[in-house]
């Protein structure tokens, strides 16, 4: 059972505890971790009523965040994480999966010439995607469909403003609002039962130890002790 202990100054802010039965959805955006940097930020939303219910902002390692996320996700009735894959985001995202958070994200993108489909787990933002979510959180608000009530997350969207050449940004942070249009994001994957369907688990985590037990056991094979902690050539 997870639980949470009362800090004025804590990273974590709580504006509805989860109830039963309500779906929520996390969007995360991932910083380096530096003391003076940019800050990493969660922004948990209530599908249903589109009410911020709680935020997760400071600075912590992008490994680390990833063990918030894991507790802030099941705390929230194991609500779908959706994490930026840019950058250090890759790193919290491997976090995620060596825990075993059943509701990550996946992204699915088709070549237009092969036709191929390709998954990645995690929110990428880029030239193409950050005009779409933040279009789509501005609608979001000016509609009533979500609801913001952090002090921080309002003031940095007062500030974020679009340049003469298109670029979108916040002075002098934008991590809350970045954190929040993923969150927006994900509500139309909130009602799938899960976003991860037999993943490749990472080297060494315990899903792979399960996997490997799993296939030893197909095989009818007797597996020496200490037969997977051998260093071999990939």
């Amino acid at each position: 059972m997870i639980t949470f202990v009362e800090e004025p100054d804590g990273p974590l802010r709580v504006w509805q505890e989860p109830e039963p039965g309500r779906l929520y959805v996390v969007g995360a955006d991932v910083a380096e971790g530096l003391e003076h940097g940019d800050y990493s930020c969660a922004q948990v939303l209530d599908v249903a009523s589109g009410a911020q219910v709680a935020m997760w902002h400071g600075h912590v390692e992008a490994d680390l965040f990833g063990d918030v996320l894991y507790d802030l996700g099941w705390w929230y009735n194991g609500a779908l994480v959706g994490v930026e894959q840019n950058n250090h985001g890759l790193t919290t995202i491997t976090r995620l999966r060596q825990l075993e958070y059943p509701r990550i994200y996946r992204h699915r993108t088709v070549d237009q010439v092969t036709k191929k489909v390709t998954v990645k787990f995690g929110w990428p933002t880029n030239r193409q995607t950050k005009p779409l979510m933040i279009d789509t959180l501005n609608a979001a608000l000016r509609e009533g469909e979500v609801t913001v009530y952090d002090k921080r997350t309002i003031y940095e969207l007062r500030t974020f403003v679009r340049d003469e050449l298109g670029r979108m940004s916040g002075s002098p942070f934008d991590d809350c609002v970045m954190a929040l249009a993923i969150a927006v994001m994900m509500f139309p994957y909130a009602t799938q039962a899960s976003e991860v369907e037999n993943p490749q688990a990472p080297r060494w985590s315990g899903a792979w130890w399960k996997e490997q037990a799993a296939l030893a056991s197909k095989q009818s094979k007797r597996v020496p002790i200490g037969y997977y902690n051998r260093r071999r050539a990939s």
